[in-house]
Protein backbone atom coordinates (compact mmCIF):
# COMPACT_ATOMS: atom_id res chain seq x y z
CA UNK A 1 0.00 0.00 0.00
CA UNK A 2 1.36 3.43 -0.95
CA UNK A 3 1.45 5.45 2.43
CA UNK A 4 3.34 8.90 1.07
CA UNK A 5 3.41 10.67 -1.96
CA UNK A 6 7.07 10.77 -1.88
CA UNK A 7 6.54 6.75 -2.13
CA UNK A 8 3.85 7.20 -5.10
CA UNK A 9 6.64 8.98 -6.71
CA UNK A 10 9.31 6.69 -6.41
CA UNK A 11 7.24 3.87 -7.32
CA UNK A 12 5.66 5.68 -10.37
CA UNK A 13 9.21 6.90 -11.92
CA UNK A 14 10.83 3.72 -11.30
CA UNK A 15 7.67 1.30 -13.30
CA UNK A 16 7.36 4.11 -15.77
CA UNK A 17 11.36 3.98 -16.87
CA UNK A 18 10.57 -0.09 -16.97
CA UNK A 19 7.28 0.86 -19.45
CA UNK A 20 6.04 -1.72 -16.07
CA UNK A 21 2.23 -0.53 -16.92
CA UNK A 22 1.05 -2.82 -14.15
CA UNK A 23 3.35 -1.55 -11.55
CA UNK A 24 2.11 1.87 -12.34
CA UNK A 25 -1.31 0.32 -11.64
CA UNK A 26 -0.98 -0.98 -8.80
CA UNK A 27 0.80 1.58 -7.22
CA UNK A 28 -1.79 4.36 -8.85
CA UNK A 29 -4.61 2.13 -7.68
CA UNK A 30 -3.06 2.04 -3.92
CA UNK A 31 -3.03 5.98 -3.82
CA UNK A 32 -6.68 6.34 -5.10
CA UNK A 33 -8.16 4.22 -1.84
CA UNK A 34 -5.67 5.79 0.32
CA UNK A 35 -7.14 9.42 -0.93
CA UNK A 36 -10.95 7.85 -0.81
CA UNK A 37 -10.13 6.95 2.78
CA UNK A 38 -11.22 3.33 1.90
CA UNK A 39 -8.46 2.22 3.80
CA UNK A 40 -9.42 3.28 7.07
CA UNK A 41 -5.65 5.43 7.55
CA UNK A 42 -5.90 9.08 7.99
CA UNK A 43 -3.95 9.53 5.19
CA UNK A 44 -0.46 10.58 5.03
CA UNK A 45 -1.53 10.81 1.46
CA UNK A 46 -2.92 13.94 1.64
CA UNK A 47 -3.21 16.48 -1.09
CA UNK A 48 -0.97 19.35 -0.15
CA UNK A 49 -2.68 22.79 0.89
CA UNK A 50 -0.46 25.20 -0.89
CA UNK A 51 -1.09 26.15 -4.63
CA UNK A 52 2.02 25.03 -6.48
CA UNK A 53 0.83 26.63 -9.78
CA UNK A 54 4.72 27.65 -10.99
CA UNK A 55 6.75 25.27 -13.27
CA UNK A 56 8.45 23.39 -10.93
CA UNK A 57 6.54 21.16 -8.55
CA UNK A 58 7.31 20.06 -4.97
CA UNK A 59 9.45 17.02 -4.79
CA UNK A 60 7.04 15.19 -3.32
CA UNK A 61 3.22 15.95 -3.03
CA UNK A 62 0.03 15.17 -5.67
CA UNK A 63 1.55 17.73 -8.72
CA UNK A 64 4.68 16.22 -8.61
CA UNK A 65 3.13 12.90 -8.95
CA UNK A 66 0.56 14.44 -11.85
CA UNK A 67 3.64 15.91 -13.78
CA UNK A 68 5.56 12.75 -13.80
CA UNK A 69 2.98 10.82 -15.57
CA UNK A 70 1.99 14.48 -18.05
CA UNK A 71 5.96 13.77 -18.70
CA UNK A 72 5.20 10.01 -19.82
CA UNK A 73 1.85 11.11 -21.65
CA UNK A 74 -0.36 8.97 -19.42
CA UNK A 75 -3.34 11.83 -19.43
CA UNK A 76 -5.45 8.88 -18.48
CA UNK A 77 -4.10 8.59 -15.41
CA UNK A 78 -3.50 12.20 -15.03
CA UNK A 79 -7.36 12.46 -15.24
CA UNK A 80 -7.94 9.83 -12.59
CA UNK A 81 -5.22 10.86 -10.06
CA UNK A 82 -6.23 14.52 -10.43
CA UNK A 83 -10.34 13.87 -10.49
CA UNK A 84 -9.28 11.78 -6.56
CA UNK A 85 -7.36 14.65 -5.92
CA UNK A 86 -10.13 17.27 -6.00
CA UNK A 87 -12.41 14.95 -4.81
CA UNK A 88 -10.50 14.83 -1.56
CA UNK A 89 -10.49 18.47 -1.19
CA UNK A 90 -7.37 20.12 -3.29
CA UNK A 91 -8.50 22.47 -5.63
CA UNK A 92 -5.08 24.22 -6.10
CA UNK A 93 -4.32 26.05 -9.33
CA UNK A 94 -1.56 23.16 -10.26
CA UNK A 95 -3.90 20.56 -9.76
CA UNK A 96 -6.83 21.97 -11.84
CA UNK A 97 -4.31 23.07 -14.67
CA UNK A 98 -3.38 19.24 -14.90
CA UNK A 99 -6.53 18.24 -14.59
CA UNK A 100 -7.50 20.35 -17.69
CA UNK A 101 -4.79 19.38 -19.54
CA UNK A 102 -5.44 15.93 -19.11
CA UNK A 103 -9.18 16.79 -20.21
CA UNK A 104 -7.36 18.46 -23.59
CA UNK A 105 -5.14 15.94 -24.52
CA UNK A 106 -7.76 13.13 -24.22
CA UNK A 107 -10.00 15.26 -26.55
CA UNK A 108 -12.15 17.32 -24.14
CA UNK A 109 -11.54 20.63 -24.50
CA UNK A 110 -15.26 22.18 -23.79
CA UNK A 111 -15.07 20.37 -20.80
CA UNK A 112 -11.47 21.34 -19.73
CA UNK A 113 -12.90 25.12 -20.50
CA UNK A 114 -15.49 24.62 -17.81
CA UNK A 115 -13.08 23.11 -15.28
CA UNK A 116 -10.78 26.33 -15.75
CA UNK A 117 -13.30 28.86 -15.51
CA UNK A 118 -12.63 29.28 -11.88
CA UNK A 119 -9.12 30.17 -12.26
CA UNK A 120 -9.90 32.69 -15.65
CA UNK A 121 -12.11 34.52 -13.52
CA UNK A 122 -10.09 34.57 -10.41
CA UNK A 123 -7.33 37.46 -11.41
CA UNK A 124 -4.65 35.97 -8.65
CA UNK A 125 -5.25 32.66 -10.41
CA UNK A 126 -5.00 33.44 -14.17
CA UNK A 127 -1.74 32.68 -14.35
CA UNK A 128 0.16 32.87 -17.14
CA UNK A 129 -0.24 28.82 -17.82
CA UNK A 130 -3.68 29.13 -16.98
CA UNK A 131 -4.71 31.47 -20.03
CA UNK A 132 -2.38 29.12 -22.16
CA UNK A 133 -4.08 26.76 -21.60
CA UNK A 134 -7.53 28.40 -22.17
CA UNK A 135 -5.80 29.48 -25.92
CA UNK A 136 -4.87 25.53 -26.21
CA UNK A 137 -8.29 24.53 -25.46
CA UNK A 138 -10.08 26.93 -27.91
CA UNK A 139 -7.18 25.53 -30.31
CA UNK A 140 -8.78 22.68 -30.24
CA UNK A 141 -12.22 23.35 -30.40
CA UNK A 142 -11.01 25.46 -33.57
CA UNK A 143 -9.49 22.70 -35.34
CA UNK A 144 -12.45 20.59 -34.68
CA UNK A 145 -15.21 22.59 -35.45
CA UNK A 146 -16.22 21.69 -38.98
CA UNK A 147 -16.02 24.99 -41.49
CA UNK A 148 -19.47 25.03 -42.34
CA UNK A 149 -20.29 26.76 -38.94
CA UNK A 150 -18.14 29.53 -39.69
CA UNK A 151 -19.26 32.08 -36.85
CA UNK A 152 -18.57 29.72 -33.96
CA UNK A 153 -15.34 28.45 -35.46
CA UNK A 154 -14.06 32.21 -35.96
CA UNK A 155 -14.92 32.62 -32.30
CA UNK A 156 -13.18 30.07 -30.89
CA UNK A 157 -9.71 31.40 -33.16
CA UNK A 158 -10.63 34.75 -31.82
CA UNK A 159 -10.64 33.67 -28.21
CA UNK A 160 -7.75 31.43 -28.93
CA UNK A 161 -5.51 34.67 -30.08
CA UNK A 162 -6.92 36.64 -27.13
CA UNK A 163 -5.82 34.35 -24.46
CA UNK A 164 -2.28 33.95 -26.08
CA UNK A 165 -1.49 37.36 -27.46
CA UNK A 166 -2.74 38.75 -23.46
CA UNK A 167 0.42 36.98 -22.05
CA UNK A 168 2.70 37.46 -24.78
CA UNK A 169 1.89 41.17 -25.23
CA UNK A 170 1.94 41.53 -21.32
CA UNK A 171 5.10 39.77 -21.03
CA UNK A 172 7.27 38.95 -24.29
CA UNK A 173 9.14 36.52 -22.43
CA UNK A 174 6.58 33.90 -22.68
CA UNK A 175 7.68 32.69 -25.86
CA UNK A 176 5.26 29.83 -26.04
CA UNK A 177 2.34 32.27 -25.72
CA UNK A 178 3.90 34.03 -28.57
CA UNK A 179 4.66 31.19 -31.11
CA UNK A 180 1.42 30.20 -30.44
CA UNK A 181 -0.18 33.69 -31.52
CA UNK A 182 2.05 33.65 -34.40
CA UNK A 183 1.13 30.41 -35.74
CA UNK A 184 -2.67 30.80 -35.55
CA UNK A 185 -2.81 34.39 -36.92
CA UNK A 186 -0.72 32.67 -39.82
CA UNK A 187 -4.01 29.93 -39.74
CA UNK A 188 -5.92 32.91 -39.94
CA UNK A 189 -4.07 34.08 -43.57
CA UNK A 190 -4.14 30.99 -45.10
CA UNK A 191 -7.95 30.48 -44.76
CA UNK A 192 -8.62 34.03 -45.33
CA UNK A 193 -10.58 34.54 -41.74
CA UNK A 194 -11.22 38.11 -40.32
CA UNK A 195 -9.73 38.71 -36.82
CA UNK A 196 -11.54 42.18 -35.75
CA UNK A 197 -8.68 42.63 -33.20
CA UNK A 198 -6.26 42.20 -35.75
CA UNK A 199 -6.53 43.63 -39.10
CA UNK A 200 -3.50 42.15 -40.93
CA UNK A 201 -3.21 38.49 -39.51
CA UNK A 202 -0.37 37.83 -41.85
CA UNK A 203 2.06 40.69 -40.56
CA UNK A 204 1.13 40.57 -37.49
CA UNK A 205 2.00 37.26 -36.82
CA UNK A 206 5.08 37.01 -38.83
CA UNK A 207 6.29 40.27 -36.91
CA UNK A 208 5.49 38.01 -33.60
CA UNK A 209 7.32 35.12 -35.01
CA UNK A 210 10.49 37.04 -36.02
CA UNK A 211 10.81 38.68 -32.04
CA UNK A 212 10.01 35.28 -30.94
CA UNK A 213 12.97 33.87 -32.88
CA UNK A 214 15.33 36.80 -32.04
CA UNK A 215 14.28 36.06 -28.08
CA UNK A 216 14.81 32.35 -27.96
CA UNK A 217 18.22 32.77 -29.19
CA UNK A 218 19.49 34.22 -26.61
CA UNK A 219 17.90 31.32 -24.36
CA UNK A 220 19.54 28.32 -23.54
CA UNK A 221 18.08 25.32 -25.38
CA UNK A 222 15.66 23.99 -22.80
CA UNK A 223 12.80 21.62 -24.41
CA UNK A 224 10.93 24.45 -25.31
CA UNK A 225 13.04 26.89 -25.78
CA UNK A 226 14.42 23.81 -29.00
CA UNK A 227 10.18 23.78 -29.77
CA UNK A 228 9.87 26.98 -30.27
CA UNK A 229 12.81 28.09 -31.94
CA UNK A 230 11.89 25.46 -34.79
CA UNK A 231 8.18 26.77 -35.05
CA UNK A 232 9.47 29.99 -35.29
CA UNK A 233 11.32 29.37 -37.99
CA UNK A 234 9.37 27.34 -39.83
CA UNK A 235 6.55 30.54 -39.38
CA UNK A 236 9.03 32.71 -40.92
CA UNK A 237 9.89 30.41 -44.00
CA UNK A 238 13.15 29.20 -42.81
CA UNK A 239 12.86 25.23 -43.44
CA UNK A 240 16.84 24.74 -43.11
CA UNK A 241 17.30 26.40 -40.18
CA UNK A 242 14.12 24.39 -39.01
CA UNK A 243 16.02 21.29 -39.67
CA UNK A 244 18.94 21.96 -38.12
CA UNK A 245 17.65 22.99 -35.09
CA UNK A 246 15.72 19.64 -34.60
CA UNK A 247 18.68 17.89 -35.21
CA UNK A 248 20.43 19.72 -32.29
CA UNK A 249 17.75 18.49 -30.43
CA UNK A 250 18.44 19.07 -26.54
CA UNK A 251 19.36 15.73 -24.12
CA UNK A 252 16.18 16.58 -21.70
CA UNK A 253 13.52 16.57 -24.48
CA UNK A 254 10.73 14.42 -23.97
CA UNK A 255 7.83 12.62 -25.34
CA UNK A 256 5.67 14.95 -24.38
CA UNK A 257 7.35 18.07 -25.62
CA UNK A 258 7.93 16.70 -28.57
CA UNK A 259 4.33 15.30 -29.46
CA UNK A 260 3.32 18.59 -28.70
CA UNK A 261 5.42 19.98 -31.53
CA UNK A 262 4.34 17.52 -33.53
CA UNK A 263 1.18 17.86 -32.81
CA UNK A 264 1.19 21.84 -33.65
CA UNK A 265 3.34 21.23 -37.04
CA UNK A 266 0.84 18.90 -38.30
CA UNK A 267 -2.73 20.17 -37.15
CA UNK A 268 -2.11 24.09 -36.69
CA UNK A 269 0.68 24.58 -39.49
CA UNK A 270 -0.76 21.69 -41.86
CA UNK A 271 2.74 20.28 -42.39
CA UNK A 272 2.09 16.69 -44.15
CA UNK A 273 5.03 14.48 -45.90
CA UNK A 274 3.78 15.24 -49.37
CA UNK A 275 5.46 18.06 -49.72
CA UNK A 276 8.37 20.26 -47.96
CA UNK A 277 8.94 22.03 -45.46
CA UNK A 278 6.87 18.86 -43.89
CA UNK A 279 8.43 15.88 -45.87
CA UNK A 280 11.88 17.18 -44.11
CA UNK A 281 10.87 18.24 -40.75
CA UNK A 282 7.74 15.12 -40.11
CA UNK A 283 10.19 12.05 -40.25
CA UNK A 284 13.15 13.26 -38.10
CA UNK A 285 10.32 14.41 -35.69
CA UNK A 286 8.42 11.55 -35.44
CA UNK A 287 12.02 9.33 -35.59
CA UNK A 288 13.00 11.39 -32.16
CA UNK A 289 9.93 10.72 -30.87
CA UNK A 290 9.63 7.32 -30.75
CA UNK A 291 13.22 7.05 -29.28
CA UNK A 292 10.98 7.66 -26.30
CA UNK A 293 10.35 4.63 -24.13
CA UNK A 294 6.69 2.75 -24.84
CA UNK A 295 6.02 3.60 -28.18
CA UNK A 296 4.09 2.01 -30.66
CA UNK A 297 3.71 3.76 -34.24
CA UNK A 298 0.65 4.42 -35.94
CA UNK A 299 1.47 5.69 -39.65
CA UNK A 300 -1.24 7.15 -40.94
CA UNK A 301 -2.01 7.82 -45.04
CA UNK A 302 -2.59 10.93 -46.82
CA UNK A 303 -2.35 13.09 -43.05
CA UNK A 304 1.51 13.28 -41.94
CA UNK A 305 0.91 11.88 -38.69
CA UNK A 306 2.60 9.50 -36.91
CA UNK A 307 1.77 8.58 -33.04
CA UNK A 308 3.49 7.10 -30.58
CA UNK A 309 1.83 5.99 -27.52
CA UNK A 310 1.94 3.49 -24.83
CA UNK A 311 -1.09 1.19 -25.41
CA UNK A 312 -3.18 -1.18 -23.34
CA UNK A 313 -2.81 -4.87 -24.40
CA UNK A 314 -5.68 -6.28 -26.13
CA UNK A 315 -6.53 -9.68 -26.94
CA UNK A 316 -4.14 -12.70 -28.90
CA UNK A 317 -1.18 -11.71 -29.77
CA UNK A 318 -0.73 -8.01 -28.97
CA UNK A 319 -0.32 -8.67 -25.22
CA UNK A 320 3.21 -6.84 -24.44
CA UNK A 321 4.92 -10.00 -22.12
CA UNK A 322 8.48 -8.07 -21.52
CA UNK A 323 9.94 -4.79 -21.92
CA UNK A 324 12.52 -3.23 -24.45
CA UNK A 325 15.18 -0.13 -24.23
CA UNK A 326 15.14 2.87 -26.60
CA UNK A 327 16.56 3.00 -29.78
CA UNK A 328 18.44 5.48 -31.38
CA UNK A 329 16.92 7.81 -33.90
CA UNK A 330 18.29 6.83 -36.89
CA UNK A 331 17.57 3.66 -36.22
CA UNK A 332 13.67 4.63 -36.21
CA UNK A 333 14.08 6.93 -39.81
CA UNK A 334 15.39 3.63 -41.34
CA UNK A 335 11.82 1.78 -39.61
CA UNK A 336 9.97 4.94 -41.67
CA UNK A 337 11.90 3.97 -44.45
CA UNK A 338 10.91 0.17 -44.30
CA UNK A 339 7.46 0.91 -43.87
CA UNK A 340 6.81 2.22 -47.21
CA UNK A 341 7.95 -1.13 -48.87
CA UNK A 342 4.99 -2.84 -47.07
CA UNK A 343 1.76 -3.43 -48.85
CA UNK A 344 -1.77 -4.00 -47.18
CA UNK A 345 -3.25 -6.75 -49.66
CA UNK A 346 -6.98 -5.82 -50.57
CA UNK A 347 -9.46 -7.75 -52.86
CA UNK A 348 -11.26 -5.76 -55.72
CA UNK A 349 -13.96 -4.42 -53.17
CA UNK A 350 -11.05 -2.91 -51.49
CA UNK A 351 -11.54 -4.98 -48.70
CA UNK A 352 -8.39 -6.16 -46.57
CA UNK A 353 -7.29 -9.81 -47.13
CA UNK A 354 -3.50 -9.64 -45.69
CA UNK A 355 -0.15 -7.77 -45.95
CA UNK A 356 3.09 -8.31 -48.05
CA UNK A 357 6.12 -6.64 -49.20
CA UNK A 358 8.69 -5.79 -51.88
CA UNK A 359 11.66 -7.42 -52.17
CA UNK A 360 14.43 -7.30 -55.23
CA UNK A 361 13.70 -10.49 -57.48
CA UNK A 362 17.24 -11.10 -57.91
CA UNK A 363 17.76 -11.48 -54.25
CA UNK A 364 15.46 -14.48 -54.44
CA UNK A 365 15.93 -15.71 -58.11
CA UNK A 366 18.04 -14.67 -60.81
CA UNK A 367 14.97 -15.51 -63.23
CA UNK A 368 12.70 -13.08 -61.26
CA UNK A 369 12.18 -9.34 -62.42
CA UNK A 370 13.35 -6.39 -60.93
CA UNK A 371 10.76 -6.08 -58.14
CA UNK A 372 8.28 -8.75 -56.32
CA UNK A 373 5.92 -9.22 -54.09
CA UNK A 374 6.43 -11.92 -51.29
CA UNK A 375 2.68 -12.64 -49.16
CA UNK A 376 1.65 -15.99 -47.74
CA UNK A 377 -0.16 -18.42 -49.92
CA UNK A 378 -3.10 -18.52 -47.75
CA UNK A 379 -3.42 -14.71 -48.75
CA UNK A 380 -2.87 -15.09 -52.07
CA UNK A 381 -3.99 -17.01 -54.10
CA UNK A 382 -5.73 -19.07 -51.16
CA UNK A 383 -7.84 -15.73 -49.62
CA UNK A 384 -7.73 -13.71 -52.74
CA UNK A 385 -6.49 -14.69 -56.79
CA UNK A 386 -3.94 -12.93 -57.75
CA UNK A 387 -5.92 -11.31 -60.96
CA UNK A 388 -7.97 -9.80 -58.07
CA UNK A 389 -5.86 -8.30 -55.13
CA UNK A 390 -4.61 -4.89 -55.17
CA UNK A 391 -2.01 -3.48 -53.09
CA UNK A 392 -2.09 -0.02 -51.17
CA UNK A 393 1.32 1.44 -50.19
CA UNK A 394 0.01 3.39 -46.77
CA UNK A 395 3.62 3.57 -45.06
CA UNK A 396 4.14 6.43 -47.82
CA UNK A 397 1.85 8.64 -45.65
CA UNK A 398 1.16 10.31 -48.98
CA UNK A 399 -2.31 10.29 -51.12
CA UNK A 400 -0.62 7.12 -53.83
CA UNK A 401 -0.16 5.30 -50.81
CA UNK A 402 -3.94 4.61 -50.76
CA UNK A 403 -4.10 4.22 -54.89
CA UNK A 404 -4.83 0.55 -55.49
CA UNK A 405 -1.92 -1.06 -57.56
CA UNK A 406 -2.49 -4.49 -59.32
CA UNK A 407 0.01 -7.02 -58.58
CA UNK A 408 1.35 -9.43 -61.51
CA UNK A 409 1.56 -12.94 -62.43
CA UNK A 410 2.52 -15.66 -59.77
CA UNK A 411 6.42 -16.40 -59.96
CA UNK A 412 6.59 -19.44 -57.82
CA UNK A 413 3.64 -20.53 -54.70
CA UNK A 414 4.18 -23.03 -51.64
CA UNK A 415 0.94 -24.58 -50.17
CA UNK A 416 0.29 -23.51 -46.40
CA UNK A 417 1.35 -26.88 -45.19
CA UNK A 418 4.81 -26.37 -46.80
CA UNK A 419 6.46 -22.87 -46.65
CA UNK A 420 2.91 -20.55 -47.05
CA UNK A 421 4.75 -18.50 -49.59
CA UNK A 422 3.83 -16.63 -52.93
CA UNK A 423 6.05 -14.76 -54.91
CA UNK A 424 4.55 -12.37 -57.50
CA UNK A 425 5.79 -10.09 -60.10
CA UNK A 426 5.52 -6.04 -59.26
CA UNK A 427 5.40 -4.21 -62.75
CA UNK A 428 4.57 -1.07 -60.63
CA UNK A 429 5.18 0.71 -57.43
CA UNK A 430 4.13 4.22 -56.05
CA UNK A 431 7.24 6.86 -55.76
CA UNK A 432 9.25 6.01 -53.33
CA UNK A 433 8.56 2.40 -51.92
CA UNK A 434 12.21 1.12 -51.85
CA UNK A 435 12.97 -3.26 -52.40
CA UNK A 436 13.69 -4.30 -48.46
CA UNK A 437 16.73 -6.09 -47.90
CA UNK A 438 17.44 -9.47 -47.50
CA UNK A 439 19.55 -10.85 -43.94
CA UNK A 440 22.74 -12.99 -44.33
CA UNK A 441 22.01 -15.14 -41.61
CA UNK A 442 19.50 -15.26 -38.61
CA UNK A 443 19.87 -13.51 -35.35
CA UNK A 444 21.71 -16.02 -33.15
CA UNK A 445 19.97 -17.44 -30.15
CA UNK A 446 20.82 -17.27 -26.72
CA UNK A 447 22.56 -13.94 -26.97
CA UNK A 448 22.27 -11.53 -24.18
CA UNK A 449 20.28 -9.53 -24.19
CA UNK A 450 18.30 -11.93 -26.82
CA UNK A 451 17.60 -11.24 -30.02
CA UNK A 452 15.03 -9.30 -31.43
CA UNK A 453 12.63 -9.00 -34.49
CA UNK A 454 10.42 -6.76 -35.78
CA UNK A 455 7.16 -7.14 -37.46
CA UNK A 456 5.85 -4.79 -39.42
CA UNK A 457 2.03 -5.00 -40.90
CA UNK A 458 -1.94 -4.64 -41.49
CA UNK A 459 -3.35 -6.34 -38.38
CA UNK A 460 -6.65 -6.48 -38.56
CA UNK A 461 -6.65 -5.07 -41.96
CA UNK A 462 -5.75 -1.80 -40.41
CA UNK A 463 -5.46 1.04 -42.42
CA UNK A 464 -2.70 2.17 -41.01
CA UNK A 465 1.16 0.62 -40.98
CA UNK A 466 1.52 -0.98 -37.20
CA UNK A 467 5.00 -2.32 -36.06
CA UNK A 468 5.75 -4.22 -33.43
CA UNK A 469 8.74 -2.27 -31.21
CA UNK A 470 7.96 -3.89 -27.66
CA UNK A 471 8.81 -7.37 -25.95
CA UNK A 472 10.05 -8.92 -29.25
CA UNK A 473 12.27 -11.67 -28.22
CA UNK A 474 13.45 -14.02 -30.62
CA UNK A 475 12.61 -17.39 -29.24
CA UNK A 476 13.51 -20.82 -31.16
CA UNK A 477 14.70 -21.59 -34.83
CA UNK A 478 14.69 -24.54 -36.84
CA UNK A 479 15.83 -24.73 -40.46
CA UNK A 480 12.93 -23.55 -42.00
CA UNK A 481 11.27 -22.13 -38.91
CA UNK A 482 11.37 -19.12 -36.39
CA UNK A 483 9.12 -18.26 -33.60
CA UNK A 484 9.36 -15.12 -31.70
CA UNK A 485 6.95 -12.84 -29.20
CA UNK A 486 6.62 -10.12 -31.56
CA UNK A 487 3.03 -8.97 -31.18
CA UNK A 488 1.26 -9.71 -33.96
CA UNK A 489 -3.06 -10.00 -34.69
CA UNK A 490 -4.85 -11.45 -38.27
CA UNK A 491 -4.15 -9.68 -40.78
CA UNK A 492 -0.32 -9.77 -40.48
CA UNK A 493 0.16 -12.47 -42.48
CA UNK A 494 2.44 -11.96 -45.36
CA UNK A 495 4.17 -9.43 -42.92
CA UNK A 496 8.15 -8.97 -43.17
CA UNK A 497 9.78 -9.82 -39.75
CA UNK A 498 12.77 -7.91 -39.53
CA UNK A 499 15.77 -7.92 -37.89
CA UNK A 500 18.01 -5.31 -35.64
CA UNK A 501 19.30 -4.17 -39.01
CA UNK A 502 16.04 -3.59 -40.57
CA UNK A 503 16.85 -6.72 -43.10
CA UNK A 504 14.55 -9.48 -43.56
CA UNK A 505 14.89 -12.86 -42.00
CA UNK A 506 11.35 -14.34 -41.88
CA UNK A 507 7.86 -14.23 -43.84
CA UNK A 508 5.33 -13.76 -40.75
CA UNK A 509 2.60 -16.68 -41.04
CA UNK A 510 0.72 -18.13 -37.80
CA UNK A 511 0.88 -18.10 -34.14
CA UNK A 512 -0.46 -19.79 -31.09
CA UNK A 513 -0.40 -19.95 -27.13
CA UNK A 514 0.38 -23.62 -27.71
CA UNK A 515 2.85 -23.54 -30.22
CA UNK A 516 5.09 -27.01 -30.17
CA UNK A 517 8.91 -25.29 -29.83
CA UNK A 518 11.06 -25.63 -32.51
CA UNK A 519 13.63 -27.64 -30.84
CA UNK A 520 13.14 -29.66 -27.49
CA UNK A 521 10.01 -30.28 -25.86
CA UNK A 522 7.09 -28.34 -25.13
CA UNK A 523 5.01 -25.66 -26.02
CA UNK A 524 5.29 -22.00 -25.74
CA UNK A 525 3.17 -18.94 -26.64
CA UNK A 526 4.87 -17.43 -30.40
CA UNK A 527 4.56 -16.74 -33.21
CA UNK A 528 5.84 -17.97 -36.24
CA UNK A 529 7.68 -16.89 -39.50
CA UNK A 530 9.33 -18.83 -42.57
CA UNK A 531 12.89 -17.94 -42.91
CA UNK A 532 13.74 -16.50 -46.11
CA UNK A 533 16.85 -18.18 -46.91
CA UNK A 534 14.74 -21.84 -46.33
CA UNK A 535 11.97 -19.82 -48.90
CA UNK A 536 15.42 -18.82 -51.19
CA UNK A 537 16.50 -22.34 -51.77
CA UNK A 538 12.95 -23.50 -51.82
CA UNK A 539 12.84 -21.28 -54.93
CA UNK A 540 15.93 -22.50 -56.54
CA UNK A 541 15.33 -26.22 -56.15
CA UNK A 542 11.74 -25.36 -57.62
CA UNK A 543 13.26 -23.78 -60.15
CA UNK A 544 16.41 -25.20 -60.91
CA UNK A 545 16.90 -27.25 -64.67
CA UNK A 546 16.23 -30.86 -65.24
CA UNK A 547 19.97 -32.67 -65.56
CA UNK A 548 19.56 -34.13 -68.68
CA UNK A 549 17.66 -37.05 -69.39
CA UNK A 550 15.39 -36.48 -66.13
CA UNK A 551 11.61 -34.74 -65.87
CA UNK A 552 11.26 -31.27 -64.41
CA UNK A 553 11.30 -31.17 -60.75
CA UNK A 554 8.89 -28.41 -60.87
CA UNK A 555 5.70 -27.04 -62.86
CA UNK A 556 5.53 -23.82 -64.40
CA UNK A 557 5.86 -20.65 -62.39
CA UNK A 558 2.14 -19.39 -62.56
CA UNK A 559 1.03 -23.18 -61.04
CA UNK A 560 -0.58 -22.46 -57.08
CA UNK A 561 0.89 -26.62 -56.64
CA UNK A 562 4.58 -26.66 -56.86
CA UNK A 563 5.24 -30.42 -56.04
CA UNK A 564 8.98 -30.77 -54.70
CA UNK A 565 10.00 -27.77 -52.73
CA UNK A 566 12.21 -29.34 -50.08
CA UNK A 567 11.18 -29.61 -46.21
CA UNK A 568 8.02 -29.06 -44.90
CA UNK A 569 8.12 -27.16 -42.02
Amino acid sequence: MVTSWRELNERLADALARSDDAAVERSLAGALTRLAGRDGATADVQPAATDLAGPEPEPAGPVSSLALLRRHRRFDLVERLAEAVVQAGETSGAVVHHYALALVERGAPAAALALLRGLLDDDARATPEARGLEGRACKELFLATDPGAARRRRAYLTRAVDAYRSVYEADPGHLWHGINTAALLLRAEREGLRLDAVPDPGATGRDIAARVAEAVARHDDGPWEWATAIEAEIALGNTDAALARLRRHPVGVGAFELASLRRQLVDVWQLTHAEPPGALILPPLEALLLTKPGATLTLAPGTGTAVARTEAAVAGFEKVFGAEGAHTQSWFEELLRRCRAVARIENAYEEPVGTGFVLAGADLHPSFPERVLLTNAHVIPDAVAAGDARLTFRGLRTPDGTAAVPVGRVLWTSPVGRFDATVLDLPRVPAGVEANALAGAVPALGGVPPARVYVVGHPLGAATVKISILDNELLDADATRLHYRAPTQPGSSGSPVYDAQWRVVALHHSGGDRLPRLTGGGVHAANEGLRLDAIRAAIAAALAPPEPGEPSAAPPASSAAPGTLGATP
